[in-house]
């Protein structure tokens, strides 16, 4: 399935779950290079490095601030106030405050380290209002989502084999990789350092080229994700899901 499939997906699925609010996820043209950053000191370069376009937004400002404070004290009482009655968590049926908080407490989930990972990768706001964690989900890609990867960082090298000391055979930041399908994808080094195999697509300059990336500096697509839409003047988290 390819990015508009899951998206309209999602969509659907979501109308489902809440019948007196409809929150629509769409594609996102990339951010232009006059976006606002994480950082203005040394912002982060790439397709999809983090960006924060809900700063301009008080709203969003102020969501994203206490969801910060929030994770970082793992505050589920706090959380669930931030949260709507009616949250979407998964694609089979699991909804509701109750069902979250359950969740929060079970490492079958692990949905705090979840959100631990989503903070740092920027927030997006669609064009109909919708808040985005992390920023990427809201943007177009070029791979399918269900066969790539994100690469977390900047220039982050691509090995000639699954090892710290192996030849680097190209860098890659903030960008998409296409998902390799060997013997082995996720082999071990010496260390303990899990590692996964990838192709870097064709681009102006470069050829395609084959690989290894360290798999912690690696994301899929359709990883958890976080949108929250306004209601009264304040967002709450509508959805909180990951996978299809």
């Amino acid at each position: 399935m390819n990015r508009c499939g899951l998206v309209l997906l999602f969509s659907f699925l979501l109308a489902g779950c809440n019948e007196t609010q409809e929150l629509t996820v769409p594609v996102e043209p990339r951010a232009s290079e006059s976006s606002a950053t994480i950082s203005t000191a040394s912002a982060p370069q790439g397709p999809f490095a983090p960006r924060d376009d809900c700063a301009a937004d008080p709203a969003a400002a102020a969501f994203t601030a206490e969801l910060k404070q929030v994770v970082a004290a793992r505050d589920a009482d706090r959380l669930l106030a931030l949260t709507d009655p009616q949250v979407m968590l998964d694609f089979g049926g699991g909804a509701g405050q109750a069902e979250l908080r359950q969740r929060l407490g079970s490492s079958e989930y692990n949905l705090w380290d979840g959100l631990d990972r989503i903070m740092p990768l920027g927030c997006a706001i669609d064009r109909w209002g919708n808040l985005v964690l992390p920023w990427h989900f809201a943007q177009e890609t070029r791979l399918d989502p269900f066969e790539s990867f994100i690469v977390i960082g900047t220039d982050v090298p691509v090995r000639s084999r699954p090892a710290s000391d192996a030849p680097i055979v190209a860098r890659v930041s903030w960008d998409e990789v296409e998902m390799a399908y060997g013997d082995d994808p996720t082999p071990s080094d010496a260390s303990g350092n899990h590692w996964t195999e990838i192709w870097l697509q064709e681009v102006e300059g470069r050829d395609r080229v084959g690989g290894f990336i360290r798999t912690d500096q690696l994301r899929s697509p359709i990883d958890y994700r976080l949108l929250a839409d306004k209601k009264s003047g304040a967002y709450l988290i509508s959805v909180f899901v990951a996978g299809d």
